[in-house]
Protein backbone atom coordinates (compact mmCIF):
# COMPACT_ATOMS: atom_id res chain seq x y z
CA UNK A 1 0.00 0.00 0.00
CA UNK A 2 1.09 3.90 -0.31
CA UNK A 3 -0.44 6.64 -0.05
CA UNK A 4 1.92 10.27 -0.70
CA UNK A 5 1.47 13.79 -2.00
CA UNK A 6 3.25 15.03 -5.22
CA UNK A 7 3.36 16.28 -8.27
CA UNK A 8 -0.45 17.70 -9.80
CA UNK A 9 -1.64 16.82 -12.74
CA UNK A 10 -2.63 20.41 -13.45
CA UNK A 11 0.02 22.32 -15.32
CA UNK A 12 -0.58 25.64 -13.92
CA UNK A 13 -0.15 23.74 -10.12
CA UNK A 14 2.70 21.89 -11.40
CA UNK A 15 4.79 25.06 -12.38
CA UNK A 16 3.86 26.74 -9.02
CA UNK A 17 4.95 23.56 -6.85
CA UNK A 18 8.43 23.26 -9.33
CA UNK A 19 8.69 27.24 -8.15
CA UNK A 20 7.82 26.77 -4.20
CA UNK A 21 10.22 23.37 -3.58
CA UNK A 22 13.35 24.74 -3.50
CA UNK A 23 11.92 26.74 -0.03
CA UNK A 24 9.45 24.44 0.69
CA UNK A 25 11.79 21.70 1.50
CA UNK A 26 14.02 23.98 3.71
CA UNK A 27 10.72 24.53 5.81
CA UNK A 28 9.31 20.79 5.72
CA UNK A 29 12.07 18.86 6.54
CA UNK A 30 13.06 18.13 2.95
CA UNK A 31 9.67 17.25 1.88
CA UNK A 32 9.31 17.15 -2.41
CA UNK A 33 6.36 18.95 -4.11
CA UNK A 34 7.06 17.55 -7.23
CA UNK A 35 7.57 13.75 -7.04
CA UNK A 36 5.38 11.48 -9.31
CA UNK A 37 4.72 9.15 -6.98
CA UNK A 38 3.20 6.27 -9.70
CA UNK A 39 6.26 6.81 -11.60
CA UNK A 40 8.45 6.42 -8.23
CA UNK A 41 5.95 3.14 -7.20
CA UNK A 42 6.41 1.54 -10.80
CA UNK A 43 10.40 2.96 -10.81
CA UNK A 44 11.09 0.64 -7.67
CA UNK A 45 9.76 -2.13 -9.11
CA UNK A 46 6.40 -2.66 -8.53
CA UNK A 47 2.84 -2.61 -10.76
CA UNK A 48 0.25 -0.71 -9.27
CA UNK A 49 -2.65 -2.90 -8.84
CA UNK A 50 -5.15 0.22 -7.97
CA UNK A 51 -4.69 3.81 -7.15
CA UNK A 52 -7.08 6.97 -6.37
CA UNK A 53 -5.83 10.35 -6.53
CA UNK A 54 -7.46 13.72 -5.50
CA UNK A 55 -6.43 17.00 -4.00
CA UNK A 56 -6.81 17.07 -0.28
CA UNK A 57 -10.04 19.14 1.20
CA UNK A 58 -8.75 21.84 3.02
CA UNK A 59 -5.23 21.89 1.94
CA UNK A 60 -3.48 24.41 -0.57
CA UNK A 61 -3.74 22.71 -3.94
CA UNK A 62 0.24 22.87 -4.26
CA UNK A 63 0.47 20.77 -1.28
CA UNK A 64 -2.81 18.99 -1.35
CA UNK A 65 -2.70 16.34 -4.59
CA UNK A 66 -2.34 13.06 -3.05
CA UNK A 67 -1.63 9.72 -4.59
CA UNK A 68 -2.88 6.51 -2.75
CA UNK A 69 -3.34 2.91 -3.71
CA UNK A 70 -2.18 -1.05 -3.76
CA UNK A 71 1.23 -2.29 -5.16
CA UNK A 72 2.88 -5.70 -5.81
CA UNK A 73 6.03 -6.56 -6.63
CA UNK A 74 6.85 -7.16 -10.57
Amino acid sequence: MFCEHGLSPDPNIARMQASIEPLWKRIASGCHLTRDVARMVRDGGFAIASSESMYLPSTPKFAGYNVWGEAYVA
